[in-house]
């Protein structure tokens, strides 16, 4: 069966024919329900499906076994699985642990949306730090100790190596 139908054949179950198809492709579905907003698509080349929820307000956010699991502790796996297996195991999220979302509880669906940004602002702060501390390196490397206390002040110091820190302290008594 192709994705879209799939998605639309067993979603109409768990939505209890709620379900209003905005736009779909074959490997595409968008779905409004209320004020909820849900897209599942699959990636045929990559093997991958997915899935985003949020409101007519508000961004779309992508659920995935992180979130399933940080936000309503549920155990069901839809990452890396067959299209049957992930759309299966959304009906039963939604039937379960996720019944809130489609329930319009926006309490749930900002819990979403408030972990998804911890996770990406997790995710960039360590980004900046891992480039900070690149070019921290090649300051030292060249002698530009300025440079290297610069970028290390960019960083969580506390959560660097010991040696960092003896680095820094030298990087000081060479600068005086």
């Amino acid at each position: 069966m192709e994705f879209n139908k799939l998605v639309i054949e067993r979603f109409d179950l768990i939505f209890q024919k709620n379900v209003h198809v905005v736009e779909q492709f074959r490997n595409y579905v968008k779905i409004k329900m209320g004020n909820l907003v849900i897209t599942v698509s699959r990636d045929e080349r990559e093997a991958s499906n997915s899935i985003y929820i949020g409101s007519k307000e508000s961004s779309l956010y992508p659920l995935n076994e992180n979130v399933l699991r940080g936000v309503f502790n549920s155990a069901l796996k839809i990452d890396y699985v067959t299209p049957e297996a992930f759309v299966n195991n959304l009906v039963a999220f939604f039937a379960a642990e996720g019944n809130a979302l489609i329930a319009g509880n926006t309490d749930a669906l900002k819990k979403v949306e408030k972990y998804v940004d911890k996770v990406s602002n997790e995710y960039t702060t360590e980004l900046i730090d891992k480039q900070n501390l690149d070019a921290a390196n090649k300051a030292w490397e060249e002698g530009n100790y300025k440079d290297f206390i610069n970028y290390l002040d960019k960083t969580d110091r506390q959560r660097l190596p010991s040696s960092y820190e003896l680095k820094y302290k030298i990087a000081h008594q060479k600068l005086k």
